[in-house]
């Protein structure tokens, strides 16, 4: 995780990793990158992720002057998981 991030010159803070194993969430946590984790695989209790979403459809990439923007379909699964979350805004990260 951390030699992508070098590899396109962004700081681990400011990546977003997508994954659908806890293989892949773990350590683009350990790296400090935030995380959304896809139910497609695993359980949501085997996903360390700062969000949940049940698969791709949950999510739309825009991009805006400052960016990309991540915008979480409001059905797009988990909301158990989404409301026990603090300081994660279930719309946007």
């Amino acid at each position: 995780m951390l030699v992508a991030a070098a590899r396109l010159g962004v700081a681990p803070a400011d990546c977003l990793a997508v994954e659908d194993a806890p293989a892949g969430l773990r350590p683009a946590g350990v790296a400090g990158m935030r995380r959304i984790g896809l139910t497609t695989a695993h359980p949501a209790a085997l996903l360390e992720a700062d969000l949940l979403v049940a698969d791709l459809s949950g999510l739309c990439v825009k991009q805006e002057r400052a960016g990309l923007m991540v915008d979480i379909a409001p059905d797009a699964g988990c909301p158990e998981v989404r409301t026990a979350m603090s300081g994660i805004a279930p719309s946007r990260l």
